[in-house]
């Protein structure tokens, strides 16, 4: 899954910086819509707010599953499955004015931020934590009176796409290695070595076989051979 532990700092303080007006405090920011705070007083300076919801999450392809050999806490190396893949959710951004002028509407607020979201500084940012900005839609008009005060209010939707990886903690197994032995003899003399084979390794072999396998076969006055595969 994506880790949003480290996407949604960034989104927020990459929007907010955008945003930030010079006479704003400079603490001031943009906040998730489900958790703003509603006793919180807009800004003067700024003269209104930003919020971001989440509003959908699906899946860009086929996740893939890769093994990777890892460590845990102990120092002990393993085979690890790790599932990765890509999600595009649609990030939707609400500017409110409280005012309504050519400097202060909430369309323009919104414009200005689609224009710095392409900037070469900050895709950089949104990079940073393995998200990409896939497309920005259009601007919709939301205008409200509250309280008796004419609010211009809007909202755009962005697709952004985010890479992410999910490594399972539980470890496959695997096998180190194979060892291969052999015993051929020729009218009941044993040949030398070649073509015996004498504890053969075959190292780094991770998958593992069906079977153990075995082999013998004999004729009268033709050689016979026998053999083990063992995986330790």
């Amino acid at each position: 899954m994506l880790r949003w532990e480290a996407i949604n700092p960034v989104i927020v303080s990459l929007v907010s910086d955008i945003l930030r007006k010079p006479e704003a405090p400079a603490d001031w920011e943009a906040e998730w819509l489900e958790r703003r705070d509603a006793n919180r007083m807009i800004s003067p300076e700024q003269g209104g707010a930003l919020y971001l919801k989440v509003t959908s999450c699906v899946p860009v392809g086929i996740d893939m599953t890769r093994y990777e050999m890892q460590a845990d806490a102990g120092g002990n190396i393993d085979l690890h499955e790790v599932l990765v893949g890509y999600r595009r959710f649609t990030l939707q951004v609400q500017a409110w004015e409280s005012e309504h002028t050519d400097l202060h509407w909430a369309i323009r607020t919104l414009e200005k931020l689609r224009t710095r979201l392409f900037r070469t500084s900050s895709l950089q940012r949104l990079l940073a934590v393995n998200v990409d900005l896939t497309d920005d839609l259009a601007s919709r008009k939301m205008t409200q009176t509250i309280g008796g005060r004419r609010w211009s209010i809007a909202t755009m939707d962005l697709l952004m796409t985010g890479a992410f990886d999910d490594a399972d903690e539980s470890p496959t197994g695997w096998i180190e290695r194979i060892r291969l032995t052999s015993h051929i003899e020729d009218a009941e003399i044993e040949l030398p070595f070649p073509p015996n084979t004498r504890d053969e390794l075959i190292p780094n072999y991770v998958e593992k076989p069906d079977t153990v396998g075995a082999m013998a076969g004999s004729a009268a006055g033709t050689s016979t051979a026998t053999g083990t595969l063992e995986a330790l």
